[in-house]
């Protein structure tokens, strides 16, 4: 064998010089210099000298038919290769024959018959002579980086960055408790008129629109409308696939609606009228919402942004409260507005304004059960055992994650505004789920408003004149690049029952955890107690507990603290009503998480075609069955000049006696 190079010859052992130059240059002092009785010594100067050696000389160095002949089929390409880097090119391209057979040539005939050697690559075998047995056995090792198994060395790799996309996402639009707060003796009739806007992304496409509806109404009550859009559709109670109450008489009643083709991209509306309940009140209750689901398409923004600072409004819902009737008819209007406020949130300010019409100025005169002109002489409210109710002379009343109100006005005027600054909200916030429950010429059950009492609100015409809840807060600095926020609901299911559980887990794309909430449905409502934890069954970390009366939200906040994002793991989430009324298994929860939309280089192809298609493969695993891909930007290199890509790799000779 010759080097093409001139260099200094070194000699294995006397009878591997005759005939051919030696290109291992430290490792033929090893049989002469060495005398027999240190055996172990001599191994060590093998297996060190292999390792320099072939890592020293290069291909092109040397002269050889055989190696010639593999520069010449092109196996070989870069002659500018070490032994070593050989070796484990065509080790890491998984020619394993071609990497024994070049190990072979280059070293039989250059280490002595009683000296037996292997060369190992990350444990691999590439090449050893098994002979003689294994009485003394050392190793040499090295690291070489760019080297791993089915990696190339060189070729193409490619990064892949979404551009456009569509998403399958889903949208809430919860109603809470609210309505008339009508109750009559002589069971005269009055009914509430409930009016909601909502907006929809621009250029989405709606696959499935679903009004679920939980309402607290005479089982005649056959005038009640749903109006979307001011017309656009309109349902009656006909049309209403309901659940009426187990007992002749019920007032209490779920079903849903199909409303695909009713709602609009941009500005929407909905419209109840005419919901009665003669004898008692009419109103919504917990698990009236509205669910979208659609798909959204999105240019994706890769310019690096931390979000720190939250603001929304909320609005409450415009509600019209009207009588109908010769003996005390009566109007009255409460809502119940949820928000919430997360556990990492500091520099919380909250504002609230609530504005009323027609509210009337009532005072208890006389005895309530006092004839006068065959007429009771005054509309005062009595609860069902004849005790007067509770604030009888509050004719505006608020209250603020509490049972003790916070603002109390027994004189109001025909239409009051009422403004809570941050200051005055500050002592009744917490973190999770707040609510707001204001009254107008009722509480509870009870009523004594004139022929109209209204919550005021409309969020698109009058935007500031209107009732709202404004909700500030600052975060930890939170930065979502390159990711989609996707939102996913899931149904309890199985039967109506006082406590109800549900599991869910996040999908394996999910990279970070946005908000979640449960939907509370019922048909009757008392108080509830919301608890969540990740794979506890049942779980025990108490979120939400009802502290007024009406204080059943349709949403429930679920603190990120008490879920987990490993798709592995199942978030339970349990709802019980504490006066034994049921959950309805149409209960559901809504989760938010947010899917990366990029994925970096992956493995080396030899052309950057192969390496591109394989990285668009990569980001339709990424992003999952949520998002279609629609454009994407590909980033290509060439690897060659690149030896930190892969590894590295552990090479080892060990050689023995």
């Amino acid at each position: 064998m010759t080097i093409r190079r001139k260099k200094k010859a070194v000699f294995f052992t006397i009878d591997a010089l005759i005939g051919a130059l030696i290109i291992l240059t430290g490792v033929s002092l090893i049989s002469n210099y060495h005398v027999s009785d240190k055996v172990v010594l001599n191994l060590n100067y093998l297996a060190e000298d292999m390792m320099i050696v072939f890592n020293t000389i290069r291909v092109g160095e040397l002269n050889t038919t055989y190696i010639n002949g593999l520069i010449a089929s092109g196996e070989i390409t870069h002659e500018n290769n070490t032994i070593l880097e050989q070796i484990g090119e065509f080790w890491s391209a998984e020619k394993e024959s071609l990497a024994m057979n070049f190990t072979k040539n280059v070293t039989e005939g250059l280490i002595p018959v009683n000296f037996g050697y292997g060369i190992y690559f990350d444990g691999d075998r590439v090449y050893g002579r098994e002979s003689p047995p294994k009485n003394f056995l050392v190793s040499a090792k090295k690291m070489m980086s760019g080297l791993q198994k089915k990696k190339p060395l060189k070729g193409y790799v490619s990064s892949a960055k979404a551009t456009t996309v569509v998403k399958n996402t889903s949208f809430i639009v919860p109603f809470s408790q609210e309505g008339s707060g009508f109750d009559d003796w002589w069971w005269e009739s009055g009914s509430v008129r409930i009016f909601k806007q909502f907006e929809m992304p621009e250029y989405s496409v709606i696959h499935n629109a679903t009004f679920r509806i939980a309402v607290h109404a005479q089982q005649t009550n056959n005038d009640i409308m749903f109006n979307f859009n001011n017309g656009l559709c309109v349902f009656t109670r006909q049309d209403i696939t309901l659940r009426l109450g187990t007992v002749a008489g019920d007032t209490g009643h779920y079903g849903y609606l199909n409303v695909n083709g009713c709602i609009l991209n941009g500005t929407n509306n909905i419209t109840f009228t005419n919901l009665e309940n003669d004898g008692y009140n009419a109103h919504l209750h917990p698990g009236t919402l509205l669910e979208i689901e659609y798909e959204l398409p999105e240019v994706i923004d890769y310019s690096y942004s931390e979000t720190s600072k939250f603001s929304t409004r909320y609005y409450f819902d415009d509600i019209q409260s009207t009588r109908d009737g010769w003996y005390f008819p009566r109007s009255g209007a409460f809502q119940l507005l949820a928000f919430h406020v997360p556990n990492q949130a500091t520099d919380l300010r909250v504002g609230v304004r609530i504005v009323g019409n027609s509210i009337r100025d009532y005072v208890q005169v006389g005895n309530c059960r006092s004839w006068s002109g065959g007429l009771y002489i005054a509309r005062c409210f009595v609860d069902w055992d004849g005790n007067d109710r509770r604030n009888e002379n509050s004719d505006f009343i608020l209250f603020i994650n509490n049972d003790q109100p916070v603002i109390i006005d027994g004189s109001p005027a025909a239409n009051p505004a009422y403004t809570l600054t941050p200051a005055q909200t500050a002592p009744f916030l917490k973190n999770g789920t707040n609510t707001v429950i204001a009254y107008f010429n009722s509480y509870g059950d009870y009523s004594w408003g004139d022929a109209l009492t209204r919550i005021y609100s409309d969020p698109m015409a009058d935007p500031d004149g209107s009732s709202f809840v404004e909700v500030n807060y600052t975060l930890p600095p939170v930065s979502h690049y390159g990711q989609i926020e996707i939102t996913q609901s899931k149904e309890f299911g199985g039967i109506d029952e006082v406590q109800k559980k549900v599991n869910f887990s996040f999908p394996s794309q999910a990279e970070s955890i946005g908000d979640v909430f449960v939907n509370i449905a019922q048909q009757y409502s008392n108080n509830i107690r919301v608890r969540s934890e990740a794979d506890t069954d049942p779980p025990t970390d108490t979120i939400f507990n009802s502290v007024a009366a009406r204080d059943v939200p349709t949403k429930v906040f679920i603190p990120n603290s008490t879920l987990a994002i490993s798709y592995l793991s199942n978030n339970f989430i349990d709802a019980r009503d504490n006066g034994g009324n049921f959950i309805l298994r149409e209960s559901s929860v809504d989760y938010t998480f947010y899917v990366k939309s990029f994925v970096g280089y992956g493995n080396v192809f030899s052309t950057s075609e192969e390496a591109g298609t394989d990285a668009l493969l990569r980001l339709n695993n990424t992003l999952g069955p949520f998002i279609s891909l629609q454009s994407a930007e590909i980033g290509s290199n060439n690897v060659t000049d690149v030896p930190s890509m892969w590894g590295p790799a552990i090479i080892e000779v060990r050689a023995w006696h």
